[in-house]
């Protein structure tokens, strides 16, 4: 376990080199702009909402972090299922791992935003659930098999593995989706605590 973490780290922190010394391509360093002009944009929609409770400063700057992180955790993901599935990816490259982790990323953010406005529909829990892994399934699906066979010609990749990461995202949404049920469990009594002290403080008075 510990040489993994460690072997973890070393390559999470050559991925971070290779990114900051500016030996990836053009086109991440513009995909990478693009996530983050989409998480400000998350960011005013939770400030408009009431549901950003920290400054902007501090938000942006877990979300760089967040970021890096993630795609990280991502290209490790990627590469796990590698292993485990026979030919998910014809020719495996460092280069196609890093595509194919920012890809995964990329989509779990729309999956985010996806669920975000779910939650804020007038549907039932259990329809938002169900249509909270489809947001992150069916758009996963359709992007890997289109970014195969449009923009990235070289991942040659396997029916079984697009599926299986498409269900990652898939299981990402739905938890996603519980993690605000549950939030807003323990937000309501605190508010109904709130209402309450307001109450018996008017009878005081």
């Amino acid at each position: 376990m510990i040489a993994f973490i460690a072997l973890t780290f070393k390559e999470g922190i050559r991925q971070l080199s290779d990114f900051f010394d500016g030996h990836l391509p053009a086109y991440f360093y513009i995909w990478c702009g693009g996530i983050f002009l989409g998480v400000l944009f998350q960011l005013i929609r939770e400030k408009k909402d009431g549901l950003l409770k920290e400054s902007y400063l501090k938000r942006a700057l877990l979300e760089i972090l967040f970021f890096f992180g993630g795609w990280v955790l991502a290209v490790k993901i990627v590469q796990f299922f590698t292993k485990v599935i026979d030919d998910g990816v014809a020719s495996p490259s460092e280069l196609i791992f890093y595509q194919l982790g920012l890809t995964l990323l990329t989509l779990f953010y729309l999956t985010l935003f996806m669920v975000y406005s779910i939650q804020k529909s007038s549907l039932s829990k259990d329809n938002q659930q169900m249509l909270s892994f489809a947001a992150g399934f069916i758009p996963a699906y359709l992007a890997f098999r289109a970014s195969e066979l449009v923009i990235f010609k070289e991942w040659e990749l396997s029916q079984t593995y697009i599926l299986v990461l498409s269900a990652v995202l898939g299981l990402a949404g739905l938890g996603i989706r519980l993690a605000m049920n549950m939030s807003d469990k323990e937000d309501k009594p605190s508010t109904e605590n709130a209402a309450e002290e307001k109450v018996v403080s008017s009878n005081m008075i």
